[in-house]
């Protein structure tokens, strides 16, 4: 096999010592995919496989090497649909939130599609220049019980649906000179950051922070990869062997992470939280409030889950994401329903225990 030097341009076979810029970059660019593949077994012959394609380069690239795919495409919703995501995104105040929802809502969609068609393994194009971003992103956003899952070759906490994520070897560079020389397509979709400046949100200043640090050390994006692969090392080993028993998170179906310690952010948050609840509480004025909502019963349909109900249900970044909502009924309502199933779980439990 060929190895491929950093500028392709003047690439040349080093077995043969001469220059062969097209077919020895195609050689190496599909090997590469097929070498992932294989090491990590994850895909076998004759398996239903959903290509998630997002129309971007990476996606392209990806799916220029299979023959048959399925393309998810935002703008495809219906109606009803669009009108409800707008709902609910109109109430959320900060565009971190509102990324961060996009990206829940986009996933859920792609797990619903590979369900309703029998798929089993769903094919993402997510390039190591962009699990990189990702990954300092869930830093910074307080997502530590989904950085393997987010970041790893595959994510198996969905449990009959697993995600892989052959392009994750690939950067940014390498598919742009793929792109180019074998002329795949690409279509851009404007997102909720498009035409933003940097510091619009944690995530466009992370992508812009990456993005300038490659410009000047080319290293940067393998360095924070390989940091990625030691924390899939460490982290996913043991949550995978108990994933089924382990509380998820209603929104990103990542393992709960509120049982932290005195000294963490999560249990400084609630701390900032209580003092306030403190200050503004008036039992004479929220004990009617208080008494009508329970008088609905725990079995009424009719009751949407408060913020307090939601947050128990929550990791500790999925809950920043929701706290600036203005009400619950905006969320979707299989995410409703699930939050009411789980409360009735919990109720039934309590009621068991103290039996």
């Amino acid at each position: 096999m060929c190895q491929a030097e950093e500028e392709y341009n003047g690439l040349e076979c080093k077995q043969e010592k001469i220059p062969v810029p097209t077919s020895c970059f195609k050689e190496y660019f599909i090997h590469k995919l097929r070498a992932m593949l294989g090491n990590n077994r994850v895909i076998f012959p004759h398996e239903k496989v959903l290509l998630a394609v997002s129309g971007g380069t990476a996606s392209y690239s990806m799916l220029s090497q299979v023959q048959e795919f399925i393309c998810v495409e935002d703008s495809a919703y219906s109606p009803e649909h669009k009108l409800a995501v707008e709902r609910l995104f109109s109430s959320l105040k900060i565009l971190i939130a509102k990324e961060d929802m996009l990206q829940t809502l986009r996933q859920h969609l792609i797990l619903h599609i590979a369900r309703e068609n029998g798929y089993s393994k769903v094919m993402m194009g997510d390039s190591c220049s962009r699990l990189a971003v990702k990954l300092l992103s869930n830093i910074t956003l307080g997502r530590r019980a989904a950085l393997a899952s987010d970041t790893g070759f595959s994510d198996h906490r969905y449990g009959d649906v697993v995600i892989v994520r052959p392009m994750r070897d690939y950067s940014f560079k390498e598919i742009t000179y793929y792109s180019r020389m074998f002329n795949v397509p690409s279509v851009f979709i404007s997102g909720l950051d498009t035409k933003t400046h940097d510091k619009a949100s944690i995530q466009r200043l992370t992508e812009s922070f990456v993005t300038n640090l490659q410009a000047d050390f080319p290293s940067t994006v393998s360095t924070i990869y390989r940091t990625s692969e030691k924390l899939n090392t460490s982290v996913m080993s043991p949550q995978s062997q108990t994933a089924e028993a382990a509380s998820k998170c209603l929104l990103c179906l990542c393992a709960l992470d509120t049982k932290a310690g005195k000294a963490s952010a999560f249990n400084a948050t609630l701390v900032s939280e209580q003092l306030s609840q403190i200050e503004l509480q008036d039992p004479s004025v929220e004990a009617p409030a208080r008494s009508a909502e329970e008088g609905q019963g725990c079995g009424s349909s009719n009751r949407l889950p408060s913020h307090q109900d939601l947050k128990t249900l929550l990791c500790y970044s999925c809950r920043l994401t929701i706290k600036d909502m203005g009400a619950t009924d905006t969320l979707p309502p299989y995410i409703i329903t699930e939050a009411e199933k789980q409360q009735k779980r919990w109720e039934m439990l309590l009621r068991n225990l103290n039996e």
